[in-house]
């Protein structure tokens, strides 16, 4: 399995110094998203793949949001833990394989600076078509989803 691992010393910097770079215009989104589909806040739920230390997952939570934060590396989710964010289910998952959740569970998915990590472009992406296969089963219909890379 070749996904990083940061230590827990690295992820603890990764928490303070990498930025939720982009989050305005999944803020933003979102808004759009809730008028388009009448719901509101406490009513969304929201997968933050590839969550990292859980920094995009901060912020929606304290917007009122119910996320569903997953990553590969223990020392990611310790540092996502001691948050003790509420509305935060956190689960230890490679998005390499079949994600564990139902059809048609989240409204919205983000994933933000992850798919680089899958190092599958020698494999002509199939890790990364098999992970937007899956969000296409997990993800309602009319669901938002948003990526953001700098994958090749």
């Amino acid at each position: 399995m070749n996904i990083s691992n940061y230590k827990i010393e690295t992820s603890s910097i990764y928490n303070k110094q990498r930025q939720p770079v982009g989050i305005n215009i999944i803020m933003d989104n979102i808004t759009k998203y809730k008028q388009e589909n009448n719901v509101d806040n406490n009513n969304i739920n929201i997968l933050d793949c590839g969550c990292g230390t859980g920094n995009y997952t901060e912020i929606l939570i304290q917007n009122g949001y119910n996320v569903t934060s997953i990553d590969y590396n223990d020392n990611m989710l310790e540092v996502l833990k001691q948050k003790n964010l509420k509305n935060n289910i956190i689960k230890k998952v490679n998005i390499k394989e079949p994600l564990p959740f139902n059809d048609n569970k989240f409204d919205i998915v983000i994933i933000n600076q992850v798919l680089h990590h899958l190092n599958d472009f020698n494999e002509n992406f199939i890790y990364h078509k098999n992970l937007i296969k899956e969000i296409s089963r997990i993800i309602k219909t009319n669901g938002l989803f948003t990526i953001n890379t700098c994958s090749l």
